[in-house]
């Protein structure tokens, strides 16, 4: 994945555009912040679903998942920061 930052507040949300090249994949991991997810372009395959352009997914906190792409995808990403204490 290669991405660029759209918007990035420390104590609330951040904003991030993110690209996958033809044949790309991650290894399994979690986040500390909820994501929402909006395919732009593309697909990817996470957790046994396609999701293609058009396509909104959202990914609570600490959900393990793997990410893969036979044709490329670019996704707008929007994390909900946790709060510090929380």
């Amino acid at each position: 994945w290669s991405w660029k930052s759209l918007r990035d507040d420390p104590d609330g949300v951040s904003v991030s555009l993110w690209r996958l090249a033809p044949g790309g994949s991650d290894e399994l991991h979690a986040h500390a912040d909820a994501g929402a997810i909006y395919v732009l372009r593309g697909e990817f395959d996470c957790g046994g679903v396609t999701y293609k352009a058009g396509d909104y997914m959202f990914r609570p906190v600490g959900v393990p998942h793997q990410t893969s792409s036979r044709t490329g995808v670019e996704t707008l990403l929007v994390y909900v920061k946790r709060k510090s204490g929380a």
